[in-house]
């Protein structure tokens, strides 16, 4: 079965707290995405629905690398953070707070 790569561009270059783009799974199963730029100070929150109309409530990811975490938020730059999405109707990560500079979260996402 071939399988194909979405990017989805969550925030760039962005410099105050906003929701960002939503994602609709339909066929993904997949997301990798990273937090890069240079804020000074920041928190994301990773929040998802589970049904149309649903509340976006704050889900796990895991993070990459030496420092493996599991966590429905982050607030370090320079890291990639993974995610299955196939059960869930859709998936933002939320600016909550952000300082001293911009922070773009971009990543891709795989369906088959």
């Amino acid at each position: 079965m071939a399988q194909a790569f979405n990017d989805e561009i969550f925030h760039q270059n962005a410099t105050i707290a906003e929701d960002g783009k939503i994602i609709y799974p339909n066929r993904a199963t997949h997301l990798t995405f990273s937090i890069e730029g240079t804020a000074t100070s920041f928190q994301v929150v990773f929040e998802a629905q589970t049904h149309e109309n649903g509340k976006f409530l704050p889900c796990y990811c895991n993070s990459e690398g030496d420092n493996i975490l599991v966590a429905t938020t982050a607030t370090t730059l320079d890291t990639i953070w993974t995610k299955e999405i196939i059960s869930l109707y859709s998936f933002r990560v939320r600016i909550v707070s952000i300082s001293g500079g911009y922070i773009d979260v971009i990543g891709r996402s795989s369906e088959i």
